[in-house]
């Protein structure tokens, strides 16, 4: 009889954090307080730009999102691509000839294939890149404590929920 009993499907298989299992994902949490009011069956929202959501569409340009915030004069306005360009209410952005121009309520290029870091018109610039938040299920949740008995972290076991455009990474 062998030492240990090792299962034939399990081999090579390491659960590490963040890992899909089943569909579910660990996450830890450490907070300054105990979460007294966080029960099994809550929801856990992740904003976008935090793994594992991160997905954006293909090409869309290195270092925005989904989605990009541009200051205006009045206030700030969401572009989010559509395939080919960023589109908001009253702003565009697309890339024309090798360089990114801006259009509707101001006429503006920027010279690069970057606009990122680019100075942009007055009043106008870029604030940040943006997408969807992801919304996952707690399924069990367990305090650890460390060598003197103090709250140390959590384990948190989520799993996503369906939502319409919303991806998360591997």
């Amino acid at each position: 009889m062998p030492l240990r009993s090792v299962d034939e499907n399990q081999l090579g298989i390491l659960k590490h954090q963040g890992d899909d299992k089943a569909g579910e994902r660990a996450v830890i949490l450490t907070p300054n307080a105990p979460l007294d009011q966080i029960l099994s069956g809550d929801y856990l929202v992740i904003p976008w730009g935090v793994k594992p959501n991160t997905w954006s569409p293909l090409g869309t340009p290195a270092g925005t999102g989904p989605c990009i915030w541009l200051n205006t004069p009045t206030d700030p306005q969401q572009l989010c691509w559509d395939g080919t360009k960023f589109v908001g209410d009253t702003l565009e952005l697309e890339l024309i000839e090798g360089e990114w121009c801006l259009s509707g309520e101001v006429s503006y290029c920027f010279g690069t294939d970057n606009f990122c870091c680019q100075l942009f018109p007055y009043g106008y610039g870029f604030l940040r890149a943006s997408g969807p938040e992801a919304l996952f299920k707690i399924v069990h949740l367990d305090s650890k404590e460390d060598d003197k008995g103090r709250l140390s972290h959590y384990n948190i076991s989520i799993e996503i929920i369906d939502q319409k455009y919303i991806y998360v990474q591997e």
